[in-house]
C-alpha cells in the first residue's frame, strides 16, 4: 500500500504546486486572513471527497463524460472570468479597505477544485487508476488514500497564505496593486482556455 500512498502524495504535491486558478485565490484572499490558505484547501477536500467516493464504487465513466466536462468547462470557465472581473474592478480597495472577492475562501476552494476540467479528467484516467489498486486494502486503504491526496493541499495552501499574509505589507501599495491585477487576470485566462477547450469540445 505504501507505494501507492507515495504516489499519490507526490502527484497531488506536483498539482498543488502548479500555477493554477486555486493558488490565485488563495493569495488574493490572504490579503485579509492567514488562514485563507487551510480554508481554501478545507474547500477542495468537501469537492474532491465525493468525487474520489464516486470512483470507488465504480462511477469513474461518469467523470470520463464529455458531457460533463462541456458543462464543467463552460460554467467554471465563465464563473473564473466573473470572479476575475470583480477582482480587477476592486484592485484599489482590495488591501486598503478589505474589498476583496465577494466569495469567502472555503467556498473559492470548493468551487475551484469542482469546476476545473482537467481535475475532472485526471480523476477519471490517472485517479480511478490510483483508486482502482487502492481498493484491495479495503475501507482502511481509502482512508489513508484521501489522507495522501489531500494533505499536499492543505499543507501548500496554507503555508502560501501565511507567508503572503504576514509579508505582504512589505510591498508598496503600487506593487499590491499590481499584484492584484495579475491574479484577477490569471482567473480570466483560465476561466477563457476553459471555456475555449469546453467549447472546442462541442464543434
Amino acid at each position: 500500500m505504501l507505494p501507492i500512498l507515495i504516489s499519490a502524495f507526490s502527484i497531488s504535491l506536483a498539482a498543488a504546486l502548479s500555477p493554477g486558478p486555486v493558488i490565485a485565490v488563495t493569495l488574493a484572499k490572504s490579503y485579509r486572513s492567514p488562514w485563507a490558505g487551510l480554508q481554501v484547501a478545507l474547500g477542495g477536500l468537501f469537492a474532491e471527497v465525493p468525487i474520489i467516493l464516486l470512483i470507488y464504487f465504480g462511477f469513474a465513466r461518469f467523470l470520463q463524460s464529455d458531457v460533463v466536462q462541456i458543462i464543467l468547462g463552460t460554467s467554471g470557465g465563465l464563473m473564473l472570468i466573473f470572479l476575475g472581473v470583480m477582482l480587477f474592478r476592486r484592485r484599489a480597495a482590495s488591501f486598503q479597505y478589505g474589498k476583496d472577492l465577494p466569495v469567502n475562501a472555503f467556498k473559492l476552494g470548493f468551487a475551484t477544485a469542482l469546476i476545473n476540467p482537467g481535475m475532472v479528467i485526471w480523476w477519471g484516467t490517472v485517479g480511478a487508476l490510483l483508486i482502482s489498486q487502492i481498493s484491495s486494502y479495503g475501507l482502511e486503504g481509502l482512508f489513508w488514500f484521501i489522507l495522501a491526496i489531500e494533505l499536499p493541499n492543505f499543507l501548500w495552501y496554507s503555508t502560501a497564505s501565511v507567508l503572503f499574509y504576514r509579508f505582504n505589507h512589505l510591498w508598496s501599495s503600487k506593487a499590491q496593486t499590481m499584484m492584484i491585477i495579475v491574479f484577477s487576470f490569471v482567473l480570466g485566462g483560465f476561466g477563457a482556455w476553459f471555456v475555449y477547450n469546453a467549447v472546442s469540445m462541442l464543434i
